[in-house]
């Protein structure tokens, strides 16, 4: 007999429940498992629908398991992030019902792996240190593992909790946290404490990595930080926080000393305001930030901006339901008049004129629940970031630039640009296809000699990178794909 088991997995029994064994490899292990069936006429392979991880699958009556997941997108993710010294290392923190864990990739998305060194709690945020260091923040729940941030320095192999140890059940959550793209040993985390240890809303912070922590604030009961973003223009010097409130008012507060005391930061917020779930500021300029304002039933969902540093807010253009939150908020690395904001309801949405107008940009993303966005990373000469969704799993995308983003959209959805065009010899065309298809890719010369032939034949769903060396001139690529072919002049 087999049972499917919430914590541990899939428990068997060999002697009609005598005694009881559960899986402890694959997949599975600790994980919230559903339901079960056998393949028909084999005992040996079980099939197991497992909350969070999908569908896990057993070969030897349930010794150990695999995911057999290809092709199912529903995880419910709360955070990604990208090792900006690695842009093929992205790590991903999920969750459902009271177990979750974290996804990581070492090839950029095309492979993941359950990362095993971790218990099968909800992880709610994720960020990796200047050292390369990975870290990922459990909320529980305790029955199963502590609450804390846990640390790992060889990879993701081996994860340490590094506290803080509030309690002795610890009892915090965690909903905000910022490295510093500066000091590896620099982490600021804020949320709530909650049960024994009170409803305080509070932030923390460590300079050695979480070997150490100091409670820099606390706040009014039932409220909660919602995000931590450190200026990396101060020298790690100022650092803002939102947060959402109860029975309060909601809204910003600013650190000038790395951290160390905070100052309120809402001259120009409604009062009404019950929810500040990002902020951001523009790379290049520590004046220019936007915030999340609104939507939590009282006032509709929008972005403010300010001008001086967070002393004085403007309400942008944007005006969502009273439910639809904004989660967080990039800021364009290449235009800083380019921002997006991953909303609750809505998908994601932005402005390329610093928030005068704002419009929707949700093509092919099958998701209303935008939970957070990665940090801008580069491959072969164009950003990118991802998305965590409350559904779809997750997504990448380019960062629009509209001064050297050319893209060309076929009829059947397929994406096909070449950035920086027109080129001095050397460029890179990117290609996304939202289904399976016959793609050619040959690139002439102006006496229409074929050059070179960078793809001919059928390529399945993903995202395509081609980089080619070219003697300066004008070159034409001729595009063919699912049929329908077009040219792009001047590479």
């Amino acid at each position: 007999m087999y049972s499917a088991s919430e914590g541990d997995g899939v428990y068997y029994t060999l002697n009609g429940g005598l005694t009881w064994n559960f899986n402890t490899s694959g997949a599975g292990n600790n994980g919230a498992a559903r339901c079960l069936i056998f393949q028909p006429g084999n005992t040996d392979i079980i099939y197991s629908g497992f909350l969070s991880l999908g569908i896990c699958k057993s070969i030897d009556g349930a010794l150990s398991w695999e995911l057999s997941n290809k092709g199912i997108a529903t995880l419910l993710t709360n955070d990604i992030e990208v090792n900006p010294n690695n842009s093929m290392q992205i790590l991903v923190s999920f969750e459902a019902e009271n177990s979750g864990g974290c996804y990581l990739t070492n090839d950029g998305g095309n492979s993941w792996s359950l990362v095993e060194g971790l218990p099968g709690t909800r992880f709610s945020q994720v960020t990796f240190g200047a050292d390369q260091a990975l870290y990922a923040w459990s909320n529980g729940p305790s029955s199963i593992a502590q609450e804390g941030l846990y640390k790992s320095i060889d990879g993701g192999t081996t994860w340490e909790n590094k506290g803080p140890n509030i309690g002795g059940l610890f009892e915090t959550e965690i909903f905000g946290m910022a490295s510093s793209s500066l000091n590896p040993e620099l982490i600021v985390i804020g949320g709530n404490n909650f049960g024994a240890n009170g409803w305080e809303s509070m932030v923390y912070r460590t300079s050695n990595g979480g070997d150490d922590w100091e409670n820099t604030y606390m706040g009014p009961e039932f409220n909660s930080f919602k995000s931590v973003f450190i200026d990396a223009n101060s020298n790690d010097q100022i650092i803002f926080a939102g947060y959402s409130a109860q029975a309060d008012h909601a809204g910003f507060i600013k650190s000038t000393d790395g951290g160390s005391s905070w100052a309120d930061l809402n001259g120009g917020i409604p009062g009404v305001n019950k929810w500040s779930g990002a902020i951001a500021g523009d790379p290049g300029n520590s004046d220019i930030l936007y915030g999340a304002v609104g939507g939590y039933g009282e006032l509709n969902g929008t972005v403010y901006k300010s001008l001086d540093g967070g002393s004085s807010w403007s309400p942008t253009s944007l005006s969502l339901g009273f439910w639809s939150r904004i989660n967080d908020i990039l800021v364009s690395p290449l235009d800083n008049n380019i921002v997006y904001a991953a909303t609750v309801e809505n998908g994601v949405h932005i402005t390329t004129d610093g928030g005068s107008n704002w419009e929707a940009t949700n093509p092919e993303l099958p998701a209303a629940n935008v939970t957070h966005f990665s940090h801008p990373f580069i491959v072969y000469d164009t950003s990118y970031f991802c998305a965590s969704t409350y559904s779809s799993s997750a997504f990448k995308t380019r960062i629009y630039n509209p001064i050297t983003s050319m893209q060309k959209l076929f009829e059947n959805g397929s994406i096909l640009s070449v950035p920086g065009n027109p080129s001095n010899g050397s460029c890179n065309i990117n290609l996304t296809l939202f289904k399976a298809t016959v793609v050619s890719l040959k690139v002439y010369n102006l006496n229409g000699q074929m050059i070179k032939s960078l793809e001919d034949g059928k390529l399945e769903t993903g995202n395509y990178n081609y980089h080619i060396d070219l003697e300066p001139g004008i070159y034409l690529l001729n595009a063919s794909i699912d049929g329908a072919a077009k040219c792009e002049k001047e590479l």
